[in-house]
């Protein structure tokens, strides 16, 4: 034991001591320096210095305005009914991605989606089934003011789309919507 006690005396006896707070009469006071702060020129009731702008179209009128598109809740289709009854009574059209069932709206003037990812079919990940449901809800989002009527659809994903990318499952469904007739006919222009 006093072989162990004679290490940490001399352990403490080699060590320095230092306070852990300095003398306030020591430090100086830190004054800022005139050449290390930045001039100010301007005063309280000039106008900031002109800088150089950039071009932004939009304001001034060379760009369209272009309309926001949303998915809002009211375009979901959410009750099993509903989707049985688009299976049942509605028409169908299919790709590789999905197999669509619509139907024209009769009592709504917006359409509206409803979509069908199983686990059998996409997969037991839950992370590849949502990507499923984003790519499909934005390409409906994105394509919804070309439906020239309102539509109810539901889309029942394949095994497909999960190695698809976004443009090309917009450009699937408006193939399926151009197919089903729901899509606007755009004026070609002739040369």
């Amino acid at each position: 034991n006093s072989k162990i006690f004679g290490q940490i005396d001399r352990k403490l006896r080699n060590e320095a001591n230092i306070p852990t707070v300095e003398d306030s009469t020591k430090t100086t006071a830190r004054i800022p320096k005139p050449e290390f702060e930045p001039q100010r020129t301007s005063h309280i009731g000039q106008s900031p210095k002109k800088r150089a702008q950039t071009f932004d179209p939009r304001i001034n009128g060379f760009m369209p305005e272009t309309k926001r598109l949303f998915f809002r809740p009211r375009q979901r289709i959410l009750r099993a009914e509903e989707f049985d009854d688009l299976k049942e009574a509605g028409q169908r059209v299919s790709s590789h991605i999905a197999i669509m069932n619509w139907r024209l709206s009769t009592e709504r003037d917006y359409s509206r989606l409803g979509m069908v990812v199983s686990k059998k079919q996409i997969g037991k990940k839950s992370v590849v089934r949502h990507r499923a449901r984003r790519l499909l809800r934005e390409s409906f989002r994105l394509l919804q003011n070309k439906i020239s009527k309102p539509v109810d659809i539901v889309l029942v994903a394949r095994k497909g789309i999960h190695d698809c990318r976004q443009g090309e499952v917009e450009r699937e469904l408006m193939r399926m919507l151009r197919r089903a007739g729901v899509l606007e006919k755009t004026a070609r222009k002739k040369p």
